[in-house]
């Protein structure tokens, strides 16, 4: 009698895409930023998560759950991210120094980060970007949590129009490469009564950009897994 066979179980297959950052300072240091991100992924599809965090080539736990305390700026408090209705998109982030003949912490005055804002199409749905805190006042507002190393920061994504992001990746420049550093960001509410479906994702673009940004920083949606 041939024994029954067990049901064989693959990871979820996560894609990438890359977006490339060449960066110029005001005395014509040069770096290039890469940044590569994953599609929109359900908040309650754990295996999902789980393969996509790895992926990014995060380690340990994902950082970014119902609970979670997140930073709203500097002398703006903390906040606790719900993972209620949530979806969430991975990615890393590295930097090159393309000036090798001078240290590359000398860029833009010893200072390497980017920031991630995102704008969210209110003409089109008002009532979807409100619900997903990509309103005027969000009660939850999307966040961001980046590994570095041992540590981890959470901070709420920025709206373009404000002067600036909590949202920021900090690195700090010791040899030509540092990176590449994985990250999780987080929606809460895109799945609600209103919206048992999802709210239309589209609706929302993001950016990663400074100053120093000479090309690459349009902005980009991206695409959902369900």
């Amino acid at each position: 009698m041939t024994e029954p066979t067990s049901p064989h179980t693959t990871a979820p297959t996560v894609g990438l895409t890359t977006h490339s950052l060449p960066r110029e300072d005001r005395i014509g240091n040069q770096q290039l930023a890469t940044v590569e991100v994953t599609g929109w992924i359900k908040g309650d599809d754990q295996a999902a998560l789980d393969a996509a965090w790895s992926k990014v080539g995060g380690q340990g736990p994902i950082p970014l759950r119902d609970g979670t305390s997140v930073s709203l700026g500097m002398y703006m408090g903390n906040y606790s991210f719900s993972a209620a209705g949530s979806a969430f998109f991975f990615g890393n982030i590295s930097f090159k120094n393309l000036t090798p003949d001078f240290p590359a912490s000398n860029f833009d005055g010893g200072n390497t980060w980017l920031s991630l804002v995102m704008q969210c199409d209110k003409e089109a749905d008002e009532q979807a970007c409100s619900t997903i805190g990509a309103g005027l006042i969000p009660a939850s507002p999307p966040a961001m949590c980046i590994a570095y190393g041992s540590s981890t920061k959470c901070n709420s994504i920025g709206k373009v129009g404000l002067s600036s992001s909590p949202s920021t990746v900090m690195a700090a420049m010791e040899s030509d490469s540092w990176g590449p550093a994985p990250f999780i960001a987080g929606f809460s509410n895109v799945f609600s009564p209103n919206y048992p479906q999802g709210v239309d994702l589209s609706l929302v673009q993001l950016k990663f950009s400074d100053s120093t940004v000479v090309s690459g920083n349009e902005w980009f949606s991206l695409a959902t897994t369900w």
